[in-house]
């Protein structure tokens, strides 16, 4: 009997879970009957498997004296869906989490902060479908707007790039140097030949096809073309343009060259800033310039502050409505907006759509690109057709003038 009770506790494993045989599924079922001790150890060993297959079911019932044949295998297959289905919904997810990740760092295509920006610009979208200048106004950032105009973008010279120049004296020509061009000075000295070794190095250091911000005196130029003629050599050396590629800035500049893709006849500082060395005359004027730009911007910003932003927002609004008016009184259908393209410049955003567009009585496909700060819509329209055919026809030059957020600009004497 012992020898019989050590058999079936080795077999009451195989008995519960029915992979033991019909014979010996008959032995241990005989041996239970009569053992009152392996017919406990087994009740022991089948009562969590039987509370388990209860509470799947809902009911509560007393232990069989033998579990389902399969109950071992559906628990395990239960838990493999399971699994499975946690698996696979991780994925779903963890997928657009990073893509939106990645949007963020890249700062195009769709992201974190982009999303509400899409929102936005999806409802300024349909907005402009129904023609709904209310709807589009409530999502402009005219505040926003407001703000920009009363307050001066240009606070002084260092604003316009004109910060940091020393003045110097290169052989008699005064100059303002900053950057490499002060390094070589120093380093040319006051010497004798110091100013023909300073334009000689400054103009080689300077010389390539990626690194054209040189202007030169007609002193400059004078020395170097002796130079150059006295040792072609060097200039042969020279990585990038010639001397010879140089030529007078403009009639108002005779004095003074560079190359002609430089053009800086008129707006000294938009050209000026991105030089390390100036002539006197031309530094001079690029300050007289940008102290002007500066007080026309001071003169802008207060009569913005004078309006006040009650009227601004009620100047705007009218503005604002009655162009989308002229879009409704034109025709302007915009049908078929699908989404292409997502990206951000600093805390500017772009949402660019392809549209089927009718104005005029005219259709077409145009890409239409809204422009949102963090805050709302600043800007819009259309920018060209698509396919791009080389020519522009009278329907896109027509949408090309339509600016689909003109808020009010104050007109300045």
């Amino acid at each position: 009997m012992e020898r019989d009770c050590a058999l079936v506790s080795d077999l009451l494993t195989l008995y519960i879970e029915d992979l033991c045989s019909e014979e010996t599924r008959h032995f241990v079922e005989g041996h239970l009957a009569a053992c009152p001790d392996c017919r406990a150890r087994y009740e022991r060993m089948a009562a969590p498997v039987a509370a388990e297959l209860s509470s799947a079911a809902g009911e509560t019932r007393m232990p069989q004296a033998k579990p389902a044949p399969t109950l071992r295998a559906g628990r395990v297959l239960r838990r493999v869906r399971r699994r499975w289905w946690v698996s696979l919904l991780s994925v779903l997810l963890i997928l657009p989490l990073a893509a939106l990740s990645v949007g963020e760092v890249r700062g195009v295509g769709l992201s974190w902060s982009a999303i509400p920006i899409l929102y936005r610009a999806n409802a300024f979208v349909d907005a402009l479908g129904e023609l709904d200048a209310e709807a589009a106004y409530a999502l402009v950032d005219v505040e926003g707007v407001y703000e920009e105009y009363t307050t001066a973008e240009n606070t002084g010279l260092a604003d316009f790039g004109l910060d940091g120049y020393r003045y110097a004296e290169i052989g008699e020509e005064p100059c303002y140097l900053r950057g490499e061009a002060w390094a070589l000075y120093e380093a040319a000295g006051t010497e004798e030949n110091g100013a023909l070794r300073f334009w000689v190095d400054y103009f080689s250091s300077k010389s390539s096809a990626w690194d054209d911000a040189i202007l030169l005196p007609a002193t400059a130029y004078a020395l170097l073309a002796d130079y150059y003629e006295a040792h072609p050599e060097a200039e042969a050396d020279l990585p990038g343009y010639l001397l010879s590629d140089f030529a007078p800035v403009s009639e108002a500049w005779p004095d003074y060259y560079c190359l002609p893709s430089l053009d800086i006849a008129e707006d000294l500082v938009s050209a000026a800033n991105v030089f390390d060395l100036l002539p006197e005359a031309v530094y001079l004027a690029a300050v007289e310039q940008a102290e002007t730009s500066i007080a026309e911007d001071e003169a802008t910003e207060q009569a913005y502050r004078d309006l006040s932003w009650a009227v601004f927002d009620e100047l705007s609004w009218e503005r604002f409505s009655g162009t989308w008016e002229a879009l409704e009184e034109e025709g302007l259908e915009v049908t078929d907006c699908r989404l292409t393209e997502v990206y951000r410049l600093d805390n500017t955003w772009t949402v660019r759509y392809l549209a089927q567009v009718t104005y005029g009585g005219e259709s077409g496909a145009f890409w239409l690109e809204i422009i949102l700060s963090p805050d709302g819509v600043t800007g819009g329209g259309f920018r060209g057709a698509y396919p791009d055919t080389g020519t522009e026809s009278e329907l896109e030059y027509q949408l090309s003038w339509i600016y689909l957020v003109p808020l009010y600009y104050l007109p300045m004497e």
